[in-house]
């Protein structure tokens, strides 16, 4: 449940990101390309999924525990795709491998 609530911390704060005016957006996939074009549609799915990821750790760590995850967990998304997106040394690929690993590792320590 940590991994989901990442990964939907993570859409969150991307598709907030490209809607930014400031920051060097890039256009490889085409997914971008929509989230830069339609912008009030992706501040509603970004907000859609920030929410999401803040009512799972809400669910799994109580109210204040889970709010304070939330906020250590936006913080240090936020940073690293700050950081890593102009550079373009992640890719989605690589994105995906991740998070499947981490969601097998997730369930074989959790369960």
């Amino acid at each position: 449940m940590y991994t989901l609530s990442a990964l939907c911390c993570f859409l969150g704060f991307y598709s907030l990101y490209n809607t930014s005016k400031k920051a060097s957006l890039h256009r490889d996939y085409q997914i971008e390309i929509w989230l830069q074009k339609n912008k009030k549609a992706t501040q509603l799915i970004a907000l859609f999924f920030l929410i999401a990821s803040l009512l799972i750790l809400i669910v799994i760590d109580s109210y204040q525990a889970g709010t304070f995850s939330f906020i250590v967990l936006l913080t240090a998304i936020a940073s690293l795709v700050v950081i890593f997106s102009p550079l373009k040394i992640v890719k989605g690929p690589h994105l995906v491998f991740m998070t499947s690993i981490l969601i097998v590792s997730e369930f074989l320590i959790f369960n």
